[in-house]
């Protein structure tokens, strides 16, 4: 029987995979564990040489997901955290957190700092996909015309995002209309608050007509019905992620993710959301039309 040497064969290959894992994982637990030391000794270019792209975005994913500021922050814990993303990033780099790395920072105003972080970001990770952000630092950087345009400049320079994460909370919104009409590439904007201030029909199609999803916190009925209405293909909703544990990566990886039928919380949802605005959308889920 042929089948007991190829199943034998590949259960030997099942355990030198897990060999392989195994190893990759205490690589990088070890790695992370010396980043800095090791940094320190042999020097940043030493580093970035040493380590190929794929273990250095195994040990910056490990390192976001893992690290916490303490109590009492200091400017060289943030700065020596600082180091460690930017020697890490590279052009394997999909996911960034920035609303983690910037929560080291011990000042209230960081806008020079996220200024510098962006325009690295913007060289050594060019391919970055999804990059989350906390609207403190965006509004700090807004706050100056100059490194406004520059943060905007870096932002646009990565042609490969997709996801725009907006956290954070505040009682003034930047302008996310501008950020979306450079952003060109943008599929999905997230973030909590929007004003409410009225927007002509083309600047809406403008702003937001390359984007598939625009999910929010906090948004006035009569905006979500003004860009719903201009843009009914537009997929508007409050806190897409807890929806069925769906992602915003899985959102941009699968075209016809939102025509699938078998998601009848979400379905409802929108349902809810674009009858309650009187906003004329198809719902994705159905050939349902809501009236104005």
């Amino acid at each position: 029987m042929e089948f007991v040497p190829r199943l034998e064969h590949a259960k030997k290959i099942c355990r030198l995979l897990g060999s392989v894992n195994k190893l990759e994982n205490l690589a990088t637990e070890t790695i992370l564990n010396n980043l800095a030391t090791l940094t320190q000794q042999q020097g940043v270019k030493s580093i970035q040489k040493i380590l190929s792209p794929p273990l250095r975005e195994n040990v910056l994913q490990e390192l976001l997901a893992t690290r916490r500021p303490g109590q009492s922050k200091s400017i060289e814990e943030f700065n020596c955290m600082k180091q460690s993303v930017l020697v890490l990033i590279n052009t394997r780099t999909k996911k960034l957190d920035l609303d983690l790395l910037m929560s080291f920072f011990p000042e209230s105003n960081s806008k020079n700092e996220f200024y510098e972080v962006l325009m690295m970001i913007s060289i050594a990770a060019p391919n970055v996909q999804h990059l989350k952000m906390n609207i403190k630092d965006l509004q700090d950087c807004f706050a100056c015309n100059i490194i406004k345009s520059a943060c905007i400049r870096y932002l646009s320079s990565l042609k490969e995002l997709k996801i725009l994460e907006i956290v954070g909370d505040s009682s003034h919104s930047v302008d996310y209309a501008l950020l979306c009409r450079e952003l060109r590439n943008l599929r999905v904007l997230s973030a909590n608050y929007f004003d409410g201030r009225s927007m002509s029909e083309e600047e809406i199609r403008k702003s937001f007509g390359n984007l598939k999803l625009l999910e929010y916190g906090c948004m006035t009925i009569s905006k979500v019905r003004q860009i719903g209405n201009v843009l009914p293909d537009l997929h508007i909703v409050r806190n897409f992620r807890g929806l069925n544990g769906i992602t915003l990566e899985k959102f941009i990886a699968n075209k016809k993710f939102l025509e699938r039928r078998n998601f009848p919380h979400f379905n409802n949802c929108l349902s809810n959301l674009y009858a309650y605005a009187g906003v004329r959308s198809k719902n994705p889920f159905s050939e349902t039309y809501f009236r104005k």
